[in-house]
């Protein structure tokens, strides 16, 4: 998956609210077995609080929570999500979705970008009109999941769920950013670069599926599996090196994690006799710029649970990566060290 298919699964969390807010959940026909593996940290301190990786879907797979999931959140005084979802939020994100007045996707996208969203949306046998007022990156967030739309216009995305559920519970909730701070990572680019951002996310839904293959379904898999490797692998699956991409995934990823860290770090210290419970994407959560290593290196003691076997290897084998890391840095400045005595 290259980076514009990975810019689309982050996100969703900005547009969720649009379509889920107000929906009502679909019923059950088969009571589905939670994920044996979730992705779920203790936070040790005076009262432990916790870190819980979601998915921005609706599906049961993912919104059947496991016990100790169930027992965190029945446990926390505060529950917080990337984004307070409420009708501010729905207003705020309608307004920042679309393109200023006189302008449509025809007119700030190049011709050949245009007509590859209107054959995309032509082969699904659906009207493209009713999308022309959104702004290039919204529509690259959606045409990811283009297939599985009805599916996801018809449940509750599991952050909407557990957040109504602890508004329902009369627990404190609230986001970690606001909704102009994600839309922010956006405002900056050009049409150019939102078309060719829109331009990589069609191709690669096409090239998934010409290989026969369902990235809603692969990340549900990966999810519900537990494995941080294999979602890490995933999204990371076909790289996009470009600039562009860089400068995109830099600010959607590895800087909000750094303002979500502190924030974090905020909550914990300065109300450390408080259960806090914060649920973001799962994708924020692992790498050198994941929440956990950043919450580590502020001091926190993080734990993934339950403890398991494979948990306990997942953590082995990121703390030798680690150190692999830093072995490599002290080799490098051993050899810098003996540069110095050889020229004096």
């Amino acid at each position: 998956m290259n980076r514009s298919s990975r810019f689309a699964q982050l996100i969703a969390t900005t547009i969720a609210a649009l379509a889920l807010l107000v929906i009502p959940p679909r019923a059950q026909d088969v009571e589905p077995k939670p994920p044996e593996r979730p992705f779920l940290w203790r936070i040790d301190g005076e009262t432990p609080s916790f870190l819980f990786g979601t998915i921005h879907l609706p599906d049961e797979r993912v919104t059947t929570l496991h016990a100790e999931v169930e027992a965190a959140i029945e446990r926390c005084d505060a529950l917080y999500t990337e984004l307070a979802m409420d009708m501010k939020l729905l207003s705020a994100a309608t307004k920042g979705m679309m393109l200023p007045r006189g302008k449509t996707l025809k007119t700030v996208l190049p011709e050949e970008v245009h007509a590859k969203l209107e054959a995309f949306f032509a082969a699904r046998e659906m009207p493209l009109a009713p999308m022309e007022r959104m702004k290039p990156w919204v529509i690259a967030s959606q045409v990811a999941l283009f297939d599985h739309l009805t599916e996801i216009a018809m449940g509750k995305a599991l952050d909407l769920q557990l957040y109504q559920r602890a508004e329902d519970d009369d627990k404190e909730v609230g986001g970690l950013e606001t909704i102009e701070e994600q839309m922010g990572v956006f405002d900056g680019l050009t049409d150019l670069e939102q078309g060719e951002m829109l331009r990589k996310a069609i191709d690669q839904v096409e090239d998934f599926k010409a290989k026969g293959r369902d990235l809603y379904e692969e990340l549900i898999k990966s999810y519900v599996d537990g494995s941080g490797a294999q979602l890490e692998a995933l999204m990371n699956e076909a790289d996009d090196d470009s600039e562009l991409s860089k400068r995109i995934e830099k600010a959607l990823l590895h800087d909000r994690n750094h303002r979500m860290a502190d924030r974090i770090a905020v909550k914990l210290r300065e109300q450390p006799q408080r259960c806090w419970f914060f649920a973001v994407g799962a994708a924020h959560a692992f790498g050198n710029t994941g929440l956990v290593k950043l919450l580590r290196e502020q001091g926190f003691a993080v734990t993934r649970v339950p403890e398991s076997p494979a948990n306990l290897d997942e953590e082995i084998e990121t703390l030798e990566s680690e150190v692999k890391s830093l072995q490599e840095r002290i080799d490098a400045l051993r050899a810098r060290r003996a540069s110095f005595k050889k020229a004096g």
